[in-house]
C-alpha cells in the first residue's frame, strides 16, 4: 500500500500544473459549497428551537413599493380577536439598547413583547419564570419593570450565578428586576442575532400611546389552531384586512398618509425559521441563494471531472 502511495505521489509531481488546478478547483468548490450551505441553513432551513415551530405565523405589512413595514398595536388588538390563532403576541426588537449590570455597560438588542410571547412560542425558561400577561399592566395598572435574560447573558454578565433571579439590571438607565433565564438553545426570533433581554412592551411605550395607532413598527406572531392551516389563515386574514385597516387609521394622520396606509398589504408567512427581518430575508434571498448553490454544484462537478481525469492519468502511467 505504501509503495502505491509513493508511486501516486511521484506521478502527481510529474504533472504539477494539472495537479494544482484540479486540487485548487476541488478545494474552492468544497469551501464555497460549505459556506453557501451554512448561510442557506441559517436563513432558510433551520427552524426555531420552540414547540411545533411549523405552526407559528408571522404577520407584517408590505408598502406599495414592496418594502416591509410593521403593524400598529391597534391592528394587533384587532387581529387578536380573530379565530385562526390559539395565542398571539406582538413585539419590537430591532434596536440596540444600553444595558448595565454588575457595574459593566454594553449594547445589545432588547425585545419588548406582550405577555403571551413565551407561551405562544412554547419556550419554558431554564430558570425562574417567563413574562406573563399580568406584567403588561393593562386596565389602568402600571407595567411590571421585569426582564427575562438570555442564557448567554446569564453566563457572560452574571457569571452563571444560580441566584440571578431577583437581581436588578438597567436598560437605558431604567431598573428591571430579572425574573427568568431562557434556555440555552433559544436565541430569539431574528436570524443572526441574540437578544440579551426581553421585557414587557408597555415598558417601551405606555398603553395609551400604543393605542394611538401611529406606530407601524411592531411585528405580530401567532400560533395556528390545530385545525387551521397556513393558507386558510392567510385567506381569512386577507379577507378581513380592509376592515382592520379602516378601523385602525390614526386620526392624527393627514389624508395623504391615510391613503398611503390603506394601500398597505398584509403579509402572512410561516415563522418556523424566524420572524421580523428574518422572514423578509428568507423571501428576498431564497432564490439568489438557490441559484448560487447551483453554480457551486457546477464548480464541484468540474472539480470531480478534473479529479477523475487526474486519477486516469495516474492509473495510465
Amino acid at each position: 500500500m505504501l509503495n502505491d502511495l509513493h508511486y501516486s505521489i511521484r506521478t502527481l509531481l510529474k504533472n504539477p500544473g494539472f495537479t494544482a488546478v484540479a486540487v485548487l478547483t476541488l478545494a474552492l468548490g468544497i469551501g464555497a459549497n460549505t459556506a453557501i450551505f451554512s448561510l442557506l441553513n441559517a436563513l432558510i432551513l433551520r427552524e426555531l428551537p420552540v414547540r411545533e415551530p411549523h405552526r407559528l405565523v408571522a404577520l407584517s405589512t408590505i408598502t406599495p413599493k414592496g418594502q416591509p413595514a410593521g403593524l400598529s398595536y391597534l391592528m394587533f388588538e384587532e387581529i387578536r380577536q380573530q379565530k385562526v390563532f390559539s395565542s398571539l403576541f406582538t413585539w419590537s426588537g430591532e434596536v440596540l439598547y444600553n444595558l448595565e449590570a454588575n457595574g459593566k455597560l454594553w449594547l445589545s438588542p432588547v425585545s419588548f413583547v406582550t405577555g403571551d410571547y413565551y407561551r405562544t412560542l412554547g419556550v419554558v425558561p431554564f430558570m425562574g419564570r417567563a413574562i406573563l400577561p399580568e406584567d403588561e399592566g393593562l386596565q389602568g395598572r402600571s407595567p411590571n419593570n421585569i426582564a427575562v435574560i438570555s442564557f448567554g447573558c446569564w453566563q457572560r454578565r452574571f457569571g452563571s450565578d444560580p441566584a440571578v433571579v431577583g437581581k436588578v439590571m438597567r436598560v437605558e438607565g431604567k431598573p428591571y428586576t430579572i425574573v427568568g433565564v431562557t434556555p440555552k438553545e433559544f436565541l430569539g426570533l431574528r436570524v443572526g442575532t441574540s437578544e440579551d433581554v426581553t421585557a414587557p412592551l408597555t415598558n417601551l411605550l405606555p398603553i395609551e400611546r400604543l393605542r394611538r395607532g401611529r406606530f407601524l413598527s411592531f411585528d405580530v406572531v401567532g400560533r395556528l389552531k390545530e385545525d387551521i392551516a397556513l393558507d386558510e389563515a392567510r385567506a381569512q386574514l386577507e379577507a378581513l384586512w380592509p376592515s382592520i385597516q379602516k378601523s385602525t387609521v390614526s386620526p392624527d394622520w393627514s389624508s395623504l398618509e391615510q391613503k398611503e396606509f390603506l394601500s398597505y398589504r398584509l403579509r402572512t408567512v410561516s415563522a418556523a425559521t424566524g420572524a421580523g427581518w428574518a422572514s423578509f430575508l428568507r423571501q428576498r434571498f431564497t432564490r439568489p441563494l438557490c441559484i448560487l448553490m447551483g453554480l457551486v454544484g457546477l464548480v464541484l462537478l468540474i472539480a470531480c471531472v478534473n479529479l477523475a481525469s487526474l486519477l486516469g492519468r495516474v492509473a495510465g502511467v
